[in-house]
């Protein structure tokens, strides 16, 4: 877990990273600007520009607080959630490439199909990146994808939903393997159970 060093009050005002205040700077620049020339105006024209009592706005600020202070619960609900979301896809990678290491004993074909899913697996966290992260370099993602794997299609899924096609790539390798006898039924239930749960973290998501 990421764990990055609390701010001072102090610094909370001058950070940019992550914070909102870049997305309605514009806003607020316009929001003085009319503010600097209704007040300019009212000092040179007091007539033309008459004074307003302050408990509209007051009440106005109030209901603003209580929609804010909800719409902020609702946006940390929303990144917990993926966190934990986030969690669990670790944990499961994890679990794979420890539930598979009896494939590496069970001759060359086994080995090479363990190597395969455990591939997939690093993979898939990455296009999984892209595919939810509106302008993510899918760089890392070429570095980390097996060979192949861009080209290959899949009946009934789309190129662009590439973690789809990974887990389906991964269930399609499983398979393959209990078939040819390297797994037991038990070992297919357990490392499928795995994909399954990986399935779930992508609709989720």
């Amino acid at each position: 877990m990421i764990v990055r060093p609390r701010p001072g009050l102090l610094r909370l005002f001058f950070i940019l990273r992550g914070s909102v205040l870049q997305r309605i700077f514009p806003q607020v620049l316009v929001v003085m600007a009319l503010s600097t020339v209704v007040v300019l105006a009212h000092r040179t024209d007091p007539g033309r520009i008459p004074s307003f009592d302050g408990a509209p706005f007051a009440l106005l600020g109030i209901a603003l607080s209580v929609f804010l202070g909800f719409s902020n619960n609702a946006c940390y609900d929303r990144w917990w959630e993926a966190r934990k979301a986030w969690g669990q896809l670790v944990a499961m990678a994890r679990d794979l490439v420890r539930q598979t290491l009896i494939l590496e004993h069970r001759g060359p074909a086994a080995a090479a199909g363990r190597r395969r899913l455990v591939d997939l697996a690093i993979a898939f966290p990455h296009a999984l990146v892209v595919h939810l992260r509106e302008g993510a370099s899918p760089v890392d993602l070429g570095r980390v994808l097996p060979a192949g794997m861009e080209r290959e299609t899949l009946p009934g899924v789309p190129d662009k939903f590439l973690p789809d096609r990974i887990l389906r790539g991964m269930g399609a390798v499983l398979a393959t393997l209990r078939s040819a006898g390297h797994l037991s039924d038990m070992e297919f239930v357990m490392i499928d159970g795995v994909l399954g749960r990986m399935t779930e973290t992508l609709t989720a998501c």
